[in-house]
């Protein structure tokens, strides 16, 4: 749309501009405008059901959040997906600590099942 609205002004500024690409133009700008309402009906209708997070892998209700990978997931997707290798030390975290991030250095030291209403504490040395 930008390019479009830049390359109408040089047509009108060498007097070149014709009713076919002004109309062209207008059409476009009508596109862009309800494509623009069409995702902001659609993020108003997620912003109204934020308060219920979805599994990443099943899509269903999820339980748990990992702060590594940034996700959340239901408790059978978390074993599954955290059950070997390096996501076995990821902590599984409630919901309410959606968003919270771990440190690189710390993501290793961690091998455990957060309470519901704590998170892993470390200090300036890295000690729990």
């Amino acid at each position: 749309l930008k390019s479009e609205l830049t390359a109408l002004a040089a047509a009108h500024h060498q007097g070149a501009l014709d009713a076919d690409r002004v109309l062209a133009c207008t059409k476009k700008l009508k596109d862009e405008r309800a494509k623009y309402q069409r995702q902001q009906a659609q993020a108003d209708s997620v912003s109204e059901l934020a308060g219920t997070e979805v599994c990443e892998e099943c899509g269903s209700s999820a339980a748990s959040y990992c702060p590594v990978c940034e996700d959340a997931f239901c408790s059978p997707c978390f074993d599954r997906l955290h059950a070997k290798g390096k996501r076995a030390e990821h902590p599984r975290l409630d919901l309410d600590m959606a968003g919270f991030r771990m440190k690189g250095s710390a993501v290793g030291k961690v091998k455990q099942t957060v309470n519901l209403r704590w998170h892993p504490f470390y200090d300036s040395q890295g000690l729990k």
